[in-house]
């Protein structure tokens, strides 16, 4: 597979966003853009300047207040081929991933886990919840230590932080992050008397990880 080209972090990605976003509202302000590419502003005016550049977009005004942004002939050709490279990477990552992410619902299903509380609100955890929820598995919705995410949407489920706990029915956490899994169980295994898996990898495959208790729930 070719290298991943519009992960969230990424600049193709930040690129589809913007030229997205001016596409849909010519009035919008470099803050709102900020919140959809969970950047600065500051890093909104760094690839603005960059897309005017290339002549992919026009910004009209002299004021903040009465600044607009419009899409140039060459920008909405650009905002044509990165939907069309995101759909295609989309589909051939959902493929690879359904294969590998298999011993992960069947392990849910044996153990009659029904309801499953997303850990990780990026772009793992909405991989997990398609592949999930395409196999039979309930989630319950999404939970975020990052404050820029909470109160965002993916898909249906408004992102909750991990002091919602007690609000969301659940039967388990599954926490979507192969590099931070540990530390994220660690902050949130205290929190609830639920299980908690973490992923992790082997020869390419994802499987979960029963996280062990070693301290009470807090309250106890």
């Amino acid at each position: 597979m070719e290298k991943p080209r519009f992960f969230k972090t990424m600049p193709d990605y930040k690129e589809l966003v913007i030229l997205s976003e001016i596409d849909e509202n010519s009035k919008t302000t470099q803050k709102e853009i900020a919140m959809k590419c969970d950047i600065t502003p500051p890093m909104v005016n760094k690839y603005l300047a960059i897309l005017e550049s290339k002549g992919e977009i026009e910004i009209k005004g002299t004021t903040t207040r009465n600044t607009t942004y419009h899409l140039t002939p060459e920008g909405k050709n650009k905002l044509m081929i990165l939907n069309i490279s995101y759909s295609r990477e989309i589909l051939t990552m959902y493929k690879a991933s359904e294969k590998n992410f298999e011993p992960v619902w069947n392990h849910l299903i044996s153990e009659r886990l029904k309801k499953i509380l997303l850990f990780g609100a990026g772009d793992i955890g909405e991989m997990a919840l398609e592949i999930m929820e395409s196999h039979g598995i309930e989630i319950a919705g999404f939970i975020d230590e990052n404050s820029k995410r909470v109160g965002n949407k993916i898909q249906r489920f408004t992102i909750k932080s991990v002091n919602d706990l007690n609000e969301i029915d659940f039967d388990a956490i599954v926490i979507t992050s192969y590099r931070h899994g540990v530390e994220m169980a660690n902050r949130i295994i205290s929190k609830t008397e639920k299980p908690v898996f973490i992923f992790f990898l082997e020869n390419g495959v994802t499987y979960l990880k029963l996280v062990e208790r070693t301290n009470k729930r807090e309250g106890n």
